[in-house]
């Protein structure tokens, strides 16, 4: 549940450039959604562990205490990047063709990153969550894509809708379940789907080109 309601991350902006979607969009609701889920991420995630009886009160973990938290996390990032596009638009306007290979090349370069880091733990998470979040994830984008299909203007929102469902802010899942609790067992499951979204991302661009 922290998986799923984490909102989509940068990841999926940058999926979106790669796959010629609409990354204006993909933006746009990469933003709009990161500065939502400082309620809903909360609200979900407490209400699901009430659901499953867990209970968070002897560690002094709370709703307010967690956005609060969260809106550092998420708000901060998303208004700087916004006041430095206002404020120096033109600068970044004339040089999108050297932002966009730096992105890339960041992008490729944390993807190793990260799998290098975890290599001693990639194969525990996965046994452990890997089927479950594969299927989560495969579903959430399967059912973005179809929703999209029928209802997205242009092929270009239907891929960017599609990978913003697909690809969460595991950064921020993973946040959210160490706020939570210290026991291994809540992070296990946010970092197997941070891992296998790159993976199923990429596949799933190359369907989209072989099927568009």
């Amino acid at each position: 549940m922290i998986i799923a309601a984490a909102p989509g991350g940068i990841t999926s902006n940058i999926l979106t450039k790669f796959a010629n979607g609409d990354v204006a969009l993909s933006i746009s609701l990469t933003a709009i959604i990161s500065i939502v889920s400082i309620i809903t991420v909360p609200l979900i995630v407490f209400n699901s562990a009430n659901l499953l009886g867990i209970s968070f009160a002897s560690q002094n973990i709370n709703i307010t205490g967690t956005a609060l938290k969260m809106a550092l996390v998420v708000a901060v990032p998303v208004f700087a990047g916004m006041i430095i596009r206002r404020f120096a638009n033109n600068f970044i306007s004339s040089r999108t063709s050297i932002i966009n290979k730096i992105t890339g090349l960041l992008f490729i370069i944390v993807f190793i990153a990260i799998w290098v880091e975890e290599r001693e733990n990639i194969f525990n998470y996965l046994a452990q969550a890997g089927l479950i979040v594969l299927n989560l994830n495969i579903v959430m984008m399967a059912i973005a894509y179809f929703l999209a299909k029928k209802f997205a203007s242009g092929i270009k929102q239907i891929k960017c809708i599609s990978l913003e469902c697909g690809l969460q802010n595991g950064t921020l899942a993973v946040f959210v379940a160490s706020e939570l609790s210290n026991e291994i067992i809540y992070v296990i499951p946010t970092a197997a789907y941070a891992l296998i979204m790159y993976i199923t991302g990429f596949i799933f661009i190359w369907f989209l080109r072989k099927t568009t």
